[in-house]
């Protein structure tokens, strides 16, 4: 879900010289607040999710042996949340594009925040990441939860348990 750290163990990890995928919705968000906010999430979220979905899909196609930041399987937990229905490509996707290993990461209240782009409160961030996580389970993956512990250790329990 937000706010609870894979960004910065994504970051870490770069850092380490793993190739790493951005979120999409971020950098997104970030351009439409500067240029169309008509085409913000809050604004058009079926627009939205549309280019979010279909530019991580690419992402799939485009990127091997590498972190994603963020997956379309995602997209599947925020469009259940938001009761938006899910088009048949995004469930094609779920069900034929299969990720290697998913690595979650709990709410983690200590460290969430707010900020520019991140908007969801701390409730509503909890609530996403279980429509998250069951997004992912119904896809039929073995989700391994990342344990709230320090940055290294975060970074650590993800190398040892990748191939």
């Amino acid at each position: 879900g937000p706010g609870t750290g894979k960004s910065s163990v994504c970051n870490e990890l770069n850092n380490l010289g793993y190739i790493i995928v951005d979120e999409v919705a971020r950098s997104l968000i970030s351009k439409y607040q500067e240029q169309d906010q008509s085409r913000l999430p809050w604004n058009d979220k079926e627009g939205f999710a549309y280019t979010c979905e279909t530019t991580q899909i690419c992402n799939f196609f485009n990127y091997s042996n590498c972190f994603f930041d963020r997956s379309f399987v995602d997209d599947i937990g925020y469009r259940n949340m938001a009761n938006v229905p899910i088009p048949e490509y995004l469930s094609n996707a779920a069900r034929d594009l299969r990720f290697d290993k998913i690595f979650f990461f709990p709410f983690w209240p200590e460290i969430y925040k707010k900020d520019s782009v991140r908007h969801e409160s701390p409730q509503q961030a909890q609530a996403l990441g279980i429509f998250i996580s069951d997004a992912y389970e119904r896809a039929g993956y073995e989700v391994l939860w990342v344990p709230k512990v320090a940055l290294e250790d975060r970074v650590k329990f993800i190398i040892e348990n990748i191939s």
